[in-house]
C-alpha cells in the first residue's frame, strides 16, 4: 500500500516543476502532472477527466472553477471499481481527489 505524504502548496506560491498548473476554457483530459486544474466555463459547459488512476498513486489532484455559469463535470477514464461523476455546478466551486492507486477518494467538494 502506498504511504500517503501530503504536500501543500498555496496557489498563490510557485508550484514545483514535477507539478503543473493548467488553466482551461474547454474539455480535457489530465495527465498525472496536472496537480492544479483551474476551469473557466464562459461558453458551454464541459468535462474534465482524470489521469489513469494506477499513475497517480498518494498524489491529491485539485480541480478549481474560477468563474462562469456554466458546469463542468470531472470524470474517471474507466480505469476504476466505483466511478467518479463529480460536478462543478456553482462558479467557484472545487474537489480535491486522491488516488491510492486504484481507486479515486474524494478529499473535498464544495462550492466556495
Amino acid at each position: 500500500m502506498p504511504t500517503f505524504s501530503p504536500r501543500i502548496y498555496r496557489i498563490d506560491q510557485e508550484i514545483p516543476s514535477s507539478h503543473q498548473v493548467v488553466p482551461k476554457t474547454a474539455a480535457y483530459q489530465m495527465v498525472p502532472r496536472d496537480t492544479l486544474v483551474k476551469v473557466v466555463p464562459t461558453v458551454s459547459s464541459f468535462g474534465v477527466t482524470l489521469p489513469p488512476v494506477a499513475l497517480c498513486a498518494g498524489g491529491l489532484y485539485v480541480i478549481k472553477q474560477l468563474s462562469g455559469s456554466n458546469r463542468v463535470t470531472i470524470v474517471d477514464k474507466g480505469d476504476v471499481n466505483y466511478p467518479v461523476s463529480i460536478p462543478l455546478i456553482i462558479p467557484t466551486g472545487a474537489v480535491v481527489l486522491y488516488s491510492d492507486g486504484e481507486q479515486w477518494y474524494t478529499i473535498f467538494h464544495a462550492a466556495m
